[in-house]
């Protein structure tokens, strides 16, 4: 059972920034910064909360905008 047969690892939001920007086709900003990193069960996926002096000011109570584009793999982790 391939379930049994796991290890989990700790990453800084930082490495995680890090990686991003070096592995995805679609750039983050150079100044992008990790605040946060939930994992969503239902999708599967990683949601992360990331600050940019590029991004527009989000008033204190107001939905966080998403990117209008998702993530692409830019293959350079090979």
């Amino acid at each position: 059972m391939k379930s049994s047969k796991v290890k989990y690892v700790t990453a800084s939001a930082q490495i995680i920034g890090d990686i991003l920007k070096r592995a995805v086709k679609n750039k983050l900003p150079k100044d992008a910064e990790v605040l946060r990193v939930n994992y969503n069960i239902l999708t599967n996926n990683y949601e992360l909360v990331i600050y940019s002096e590029e991004y527009e000011n989000v008033p204190e109570g107001a939905m966080i905008p998403k990117l209008d584009e998702p993530l692409v793999s830019e293959d350079v982790l090979k």
